[in-house]
């Protein structure tokens, strides 16, 4: 969501950069379907890099800070 409002935001400067005729529209569902997809794909990508890191155990599930430095999972 954060790259969506910064190419958003550039666009919208485009004047700026010397570029003229843009009309910039954002889609939100769009927004938020990439983000899913892209979050979606996360832990699948990233398990085997950190399952081989030492001293590190992945914990798939939901977690809650109760405190700090202390996280509940389920």
């Amino acid at each position: 969501m954060i790259a969506s409002a910064r190419v958003a935001h550039l666009a919208r400067r485009e004047s700026d950069y010397g570029v003229e005729g843009c009309a910039v529209r954002v889609n939100q569902s769009r927004v938020r379907d990439r983000k899913r997809t892209i979050g979606a794909k996360l832990p699948r990508d990233n398990e085997p890099p950190i399952q081989k890191t030492r001293g590190f155990e992945l914990v798939m599930g939901t977690a809650a800070f109760v405190g700090l430095r202390r996280l509940k999972y389920e």
